[in-house]
């Protein structure tokens, strides 16, 4: 059986004030298009299916446009809430949509079957297991470890059925990490954080049953641990520091037990979300415009040392989407302001000083000025002492 596993699509979701909705209907449209030519069977949405918990009306009916288009030619969808969505909300109508084969899982309380589906290899298993927070698990029962999230996931496993002959797959939206092993998990601005302290983290040994996890909660497409324990990935930019993210789906397909092929299939934005640096001039010249679209969603940062009149109005004049504009000798100052007091007083006033023009202008004083400034410092302790 064929899938593509998606999650994190945050539909309504506003980035710098700017609303994502056009972008988002176009990626959808997007994924619908792969869906077909890869003739993907069943769509798996990995949570965080809205930006908000109550999403506004043009949000759900992007979404219902989106699952109505999917459910046309005979697909299976299966869809867990994400720390984003009201869990009640998005499992509305559940068993109606069972009944079409679009299976909804929006609280763990929900979440005691698994989906069976059959193909020429035999039974296929589909698990479930949305997002939550450990105190609700009380719902379930007494005897649920609360301590952590990772010991909560692990009882949850504990009470699934699971046929370990059988194919079986999980779908689920948490932190799940790879317990300190070689790679690193790559985070991103957008994601909202589920809790402080690290309890929020689960060790990916935990499903070690499943041939695939399909998880959702991290804006960047990556494996945890092995390669069948997968994040789709956001599918397109929603902060600045996914910059430089390769947006993807996972498109995989689960044969005889063990064996599972996967690729990833890339999604292009309507428009991406960079960043351009350097002197306003400079970046308004058609030659530099021309290199990417400037209908892209922009952080500018201006490398001008003088003062500028009314820089975002002529830099959307040029880039209509920009999103924030600096100016990189501000940073420069605030980097001045973080000086500690103890290093301070360990520099000399020319030391000092020099560090001034170093860290406003970006250089140091040209040597022939030292000694005036030199002088000039001397002078002014003088007079200091004469107050005195």
């Amino acid at each position: 059986m064929k899938f593509m596993h998606i999650g994190d699509l945050h539909i309504g979701k506003t980035v710098n004030e700017c609303s994502m909705l056009e972008d988002q209907k176009y990626i959808l449209g997007q994924m619908l298009t792969i869906m077909e030519e890869e003739q993907v069977e069943t769509l798996l949405i990995a949570g965080d299916v809205y930006d908000r918990s109550v999403p506004s009306a043009e949000a759900v009916e992007l979404f219902d446009w989106f699952l109505t288009e999917t459910t046309k030619k005979e697909r299976k969808v299966c869809i867990i809430s994400g720390n984003h969505d009201s869990g009640e909300r998005l499992s509305f109508g559940k068993e109606l949509l069972k009944k079409q084969e679009v299976y909804v899982i929006g609280n763990i309380e929900q979440s005691k079957e698994p989906a069976i589906f059959h193909d020429c290899y035999g039974s296929l298993l589909v698990w479930f297991l949305p997002f939550f927070r450990p105190a609700e698990l009380k719902t379930i029962g007494k005897d649920m470890d609360l301590r952590d999230y990772n010991s909560a996931v692990q009882c949850l496993l504990e009470k699934m059925q699971l046929k370990k002959e059988e194919r079986n797959l999980l779908l689920t939206h948490h932190f799940v990490i790879n317990g300190g092993e070689e790679e690193s998990i790559v985070c991103s601005d957008s994601e909202q954080r589920i809790s402080v302290g690290g309890i929020e983290q689960v060790n990916y040994r935990l499903f070690d049953d499943f041939d695939y996890v399909a998880l959702g909660h991290l804006h960047q497409a990556q494996k945890v641990g092995r390669e069948t324990v997968r994040y789709s990935g956001s599918p397109i930019k929603y902060s600045f520091s996914e910059e430089f993210h390769k947006k993807s789906v996972v498109v995989f397909e689960m044969k005889e037990k063990g064996q599972v092929d996967w690729k990833l299939v890339p999604l292009t934005p309507l428009r991406d979300l960079r960043r351009i640096e350097g002197k306003l001039e400079e970046l308004l010249k058609e030659e530099v415009v021309s290199l990417e679209n400037k209908e892209d969603y922009l952080g500018v940062v201006l490398t001008d040392e003088e003062e500028i009149f009314d820089a975002i109005s002529r830099v959307r004049a040029v880039y209509p989407n920009v999103m924030q504009l600096t100016f990189k000798r501000e940073k420069r100052r605030e980097l001045l302001m973080e000086q500690t007091v103890e290093s301070v007083q360990e520099k000399s006033p020319l030391e000092l000083t020099k560090d001034f023009f170093g860290r406003v202008l970006g250089e140091e004083p040209k040597i022939e000025y030292e000694e005036v400034i030199e002088q000039w410092i001397e002078e002014l302790l003088e007079k200091e002492v004469d107050k005195r």
